[in-house]
């Protein structure tokens, strides 16, 4: 694993606006809420010297949410593994009696620590820090996270204590795989079964995770990014503005990734929000692997019926296995990772410009295209023109009003031609000149 830095500290000191700082993305999610961030996540910070782990935790010493003890036992993994502990405070509070019991809590801990005070700007250096000198570490050091003010200082003085260790599951980690649901459907328990850790937080609780946290995952040869999301409720039922941020956050993830995990909960009907979160996966063009949870509970004679639901429900599901996996159990993972990597190299795959063409031929003689504003439609040549999803261009004339029922029969019939697994193929009309005529 790459050298690790963990950034800890009380609530709302500023935790996630400094991992977004260093790993300059938005990747946490940032709030003046206290205990917004409750799994630990991790990001892949390049600097000038070597590449390492920046890890964000939940806020110690706060219980307002019900939380403390699962982020306590998150954070205690976090500082079993860390090469150095950012112990970060708040220059605006002053040193508060929660950060001398944190303190308290990293002194028992061998790996090196650094004081960092901040929203300090404004204040000179020897104000800010003055009355952290008393924690007894290292010199604090005053920065703004939000500003970005002597956080290259700081880091250029921690990187250098790091070991020089090298990861491909993070330098090289493998496709995006976004694992999405309704709240409570088991999402963070099917990646912690995969990883076989408890590397996310579980609770019966809905709404319990609220970043997308990546976590990486080797099995074999082959390398994942699962991305852990957070639960979608229908839009009425959305109110908080932390919950939107959230939900965000998912669509986000799930136009990020290369494959998505569509999670069903086998206990519960097939709903309309099942379905309308999958028209938002098919919409994004991604390719779906559709998981019904909680097996373990479902009777093998009902299984049938789970399906024959999902079908009814889910328009696509029709040239969709469902896979029966129980998180819990962890029963049924090795068909699940199997069959994401199928769908990612469908929707990854190279279609051929010789063979697209001679599809496109079979299918225009097998069904030709229907008239449009009463003149004949020609199809010409045809090319691939992207992948993830895969698109197929197809040149002709009179192609601007083709109807959609002969557009759908052509996915159709490329996706089943090239075998395509839980991918689905988007066909573009184009008018106008072949492309490749310029070349011969």
């Amino acid at each position: 694993m790459l050298p690790v830095i963990s950034i800890v500290g009380r609530p709302n000191v500023g935790k996630s606006t400094l991992f977004n700082r260093l790993t300059r993305s938005q990747d946490a999610l940032v709030n003046d809420v206290p205990g917004v961030t409750r799994d630990r996540m991790y990001g892949l910070v390049s600097s000038s010297e070597r590449n390492f782990l920046i890890v964000d935790t939940g806020g110690l010493g706060d219980d307002t949410d019900g939380f403390a003890a699962l982020v306590g036992e998150q954070v205690e993994t976090v500082l079993e593994e860390s090469d150095v502990i950012i112990f970060l405070v708040d220059a605006t509070e002053g040193l508060t009696v929660a950060d001398e019991q944190i303190a308290q809590q990293l002194s028992r801990v061998n790996s090196p620590i650094s004081i960092v005070v901040n929203k300090s700007e404004g204040l000179a250096h020897e104000m800010a820090v003055l009355e952290f000198q008393a924690l007894g570490f290292s010199d604090p050091i005053a920065i703004s996270a939000r500003r970005g003010n002597g956080v290259a200082r700081m880091i250029e003085g921690i990187v250098h204590s790091l070991p020089q260790i090298e990861d491909p599951l993070w330098l090289d980690p493998g496709p995006k795989v976004a694992v999405v649901g309704k709240p409570n459907v088991g999402k963070s328990t099917l990646i912690n079964a995969l990883c076989q850790t408890s590397r996310l937080i579980v609770s019966d609780t809905p709404g319990t995770t609220r970043d997308t946290v990546t976590v990486p995952l080797q099995v074999g040869n082959a390398r994942f990014r699962f991305l852990d999301t957070a639960g979608v409720r229908r839009r009425s039922r959305v109110s908080e503005s932390l919950e939107k941020l959230s939900v965000v956050k998912t669509l986000q993830a799930i136009e990020a990734a290369h494959v998505v995990i569509l999670v069903i909960d086998g206990t519960d009907a097939v709903s309309d929000q099942d379905a309308s979160l999958a028209g938002l996966v098919r919409r994004a063009g991604r390719p779906t692997v559709i998981v019904v949870n909680k097996a373990d509970r479902i009777r093998s004679s009902e299984r049938p019926e789970v399906v024959r639901a999902l079908r009814r429900k889910l328009a696509f599901a029709a040239h969709h296995e469902a896979f029966f996996v129980s998180g819990l159990k962890r029963q049924g993972l090795k068909k699940l990772l199997h069959a994401v990597g199928k769908a990612y190299q469908s929707a990854m795959i190279e279609m051929p410009t010789a063979m697209l063409n001679r599809l496109l031929q079979s299918a225009v003689t097998q069904t030709p295209p229907p008239m449009s504003k009463r003149r004949p439609v020609k199809l010409k040549y045809a090319h691939q023109g992207g992948r993830n999803p895969p698109v197929v261009v197809i040149h002709g004339n009179n192609v601007s009003s083709i109807a959609d029922h002969y557009r759908r029969y052509l996915e159709k019939f490329f996706r089943e031609k090239f075998d395509l697994f839980g991918a689905d193929v988007r066909v573009v009309f184009r008018s106008g000149k072949n492309p490749y005529d310029a070349n011969r």
